[in-house]
């Protein structure tokens, strides 16, 4: 059957000892990626793009084994997509793990004053922040209630005097019971 498709075979060994060096790599890269900051993984520019283009295949040789064969492939995939599936579950049970391995958001900006140790410490530049303060139509820091840099890299800005848009459960109506009558 394997000559027809043409594929050499392989044997459930090689296929699981791929998967481990798939989900070994894959978890260097997330640990890799969440070092390198917050900023840094929103800003995708040509150079970024072509080293994720080298990284990719560089990593594809280590977690295939140089092999074109289907069932790696499939294998390898497979694993890939069961992790980010587990990771999720993961995640929506644990939030705290989430916060750990995702990252949280981080107050950059807050009554108008700017928190240098954070820009540091997530590798945003003082001309990123006035970037995106800009962007959202304001001049400088000082006209600032709350700049935050978020999950995926953006940064929110909330202007003084602004009121944010409530939604959720707090600001629903409650609701009236009904009491019922004991006959």
């Amino acid at each position: 059957m394997s000559a027809i498709i043409g594929l050499a075979p392989v044997s459930a060994h090689v296929v699981v000892a791929q998967v481990l060096k798939t989900l070994i790599i894959l978890s260097l890269l997330v640990i890799g990626f969440r070092f390198l900051g917050k900023r840094q993984a929103a800003q995708l520019n040509v150079y970024d793009l072509a080293m994720l283009l080298a990284l990719s295949n560089a990593v594809q040789n280590a977690m295939t084994g140089g092999r074109g064969n289907l069932t790696v492939g499939l294998a390898t995939s497979a694993a890939i997509l069961g992790s980010a599936w587990a990771a999720t579950r993961l995640f929506s049970r644990r939030p705290s793990v989430e916060a750990r391995v995702i990252g949280a958001p981080t107050i950059l900006v807050r009554h108008g004053r700017v928190l240098a140790p954070r820009l540091r410490r997530e590798l945003v530049t003082k001309d990123d922040l006035l970037q995106a303060l800009r962007q959202h139509g304001i001049d400088a820091a000082r006209d600032v209630d709350l700049a935050v840099l978020e999950v995926d890299g953006s940064i929110s800005v909330i202007a003084r005097g602004q009121v944010p848009e409530a939604t959720g459960p707090a600001d629903r109506r409650p609701r009236r019971r009904r009491l019922r009558r004991r006959q």
